[in-house]
Order: structure tokens, then C-alpha cells, then sequence
């Protein structure tokens, strides 16, 4: 479905815009013009955004622990099943993930900073917006500089400094997704979940426990 749309850009960029997934299906529309099968062409683009994702994590390591811990961190991302799905195939997952394992990083630099500026905050929500601009599940990665806040100790006037930085990031988070609301961005994935129908959401519930137990 992304390959076509690619293929056929911008003829079905209405729906490109309704499915939520703007820049992986922007950058697949230039690489599918290059002289290889479309589909490797996407597989590039997924390996490109693995090895970022590597380097995200790598960084994210660093700052929790040590070098050490950063090379370790990447290895078992490497070694992960469902990253080597994600590199076979031309889905925006593999970039949104990418996008994650950065948010992460610069979550955790805010976190450590002695005196963080707004600005620093502003970064933060601008990365989630573009986790968002790449599949719009992507704006719950907001959880992750929430949690940072969480887990580390601090004076009650330090971690209030910090909360209001966050008030910061989710502004320019909503903002950017604020801009495309008016093209029904990402409308299809309210219907996909259901959210409205909360009996819709127990049944789908009980049926995901029951396929885990199987």
C-alpha cells in the first residue's frame, strides 16, 4: 500500500494524509524514482532508519551509564527480531522507531541538564511532532520525557521547573499536528481503534488476552 502510494504520488496524497503517515510515505515517493525495485528501495530507506535507531540508543546508553552500556544498548537492538521485520519491509515503523530511540536521547540530555532553557524543551516536543508526522501513534513517545521526570530524584522546585518545561514540548508537540488537522490528519486511525466504543474496546481487550495466553 505505501509502495503504490509512493508510486502514484502525489495522485493519493489525500490519503497518505488520512492514514497519519506523512514523511515515511514523502521520502518513499523520492526514492521509488531510483533505477531499483521499489521494494528495495523501501528496504533501504527501513535500514537507514535502523542503523540511526542504533546510534539513538547508543547515545542513550551513554548518558544512563557509560560507553559501555551504549554499545550494548545498539547490540541488542541489532539482535532483535522484530528490527529485522521492520528492515524487510517499506513500513513507516521502522523510522518511527528511529525517531523514538533520539526522543529518548534528548530526553534524558534535558534530564541532566543543571539549568535546561525552554528552547531545550521546545527540541523535545519537536522531535515528538515529528514521531508523529511519521506515523501518528508516534505523539504517545511524549510518555518518555514525562518518565524521565519521573525516575530521577530532585527538589520539589526542580521537578516543578521541570514539569513546566513539559507544558513547553507538548505545545509545540500539538502545534505541528495542529497544522494538518484541517486535512483530517491521521483520520483513519480513530476508526481503527475504536476509541468511542468502550464495549468495542473490552471485546478487543479479551481477545488480545486470550491470543497471548494461546
Amino acid at each position: 500500500m505505501y509502495l503504490s502510494r509512493a508510486q502514484h504520488f502525489p495522485d493519493q496524497f489525500l490519503s497518505t494524509i488520512h492514514d497519519g503517515k506523512l514523511i515515511h510515505e514523502l521520502l518513499l515517493a523520492a526514492l521509488v524514482h531510483l533505477p531499483l525495485d521499489p521494494l528495495v528501495s523501501g528496504r533501504l530507506l527501513s535500514v537507514v532508519c535502523g542503523w540511526l535507531t542504533v546510534i539513538g540508543l547508543w547515545l542513550s546508553g551513554k548518558m544512563v551509564a557509560d560507553q559501555r552500556a551504549g554499545i550494548f544498548a545498539g547490540l541488542l537492538y541489532i539482535c532483535s527480531p522484530l528490527a529485522i521485520v521492520h528492515d524487510l519491509l517499506a513500513i513507516p515503523d521502522a523510522m518511527l522507531t528511529s525517531v523514538a530511540s533520539f526522543v529518548l536521547a534528548l530526553s534524558l540530555r534535558l534530564n541532566q541538564m543543571s539549568n535546561p532553557h525552554r528552547w531545550h524543551a521546545a527540541g523535545v516536543g519537536a522531535l515528538v511532532a515529528l514521531a508523529g508526522l511519521v506515523k501518528l501513534s508516534g505523539v504517545f513517545l511524549f510518555a518518555l520525557p514525562a518518565l524521565t521526570i519521573l525516575m530521577r530524584t530532585m527538589p520539589p522546585e526542580q521537578r516543578h521547573r521541570r514539569w513546566e518545561m513539559m507544558r513547553t514540548a507538548l505545545i509545540v508537540t500539538l502545534l505541528a499536528l495542529a497544522a494538518f488537522a484541517p486535512f483530517n490528519y491521521g483520520g483513519t486511525e480513530r476508526r481503527k481503534v475504536g476509541a468511542l466504543d468502550l464495549m468495542l474496546q473490552v471485546e478487543r481487550l479479551g481477545r488480545n488476552l486470550y491470543q497471548i495466553g494461546e
